[in-house]
């Protein structure tokens, strides 16, 4: 996965 959508994953998988 690219860093930017690993970093995007984690923020949007933090707020679930």
């Amino acid at each position: 996965f690219d860093q930017a959508l690993c970093e995007w994953l984690a923020e949007t998988t933090y707020e679930w």
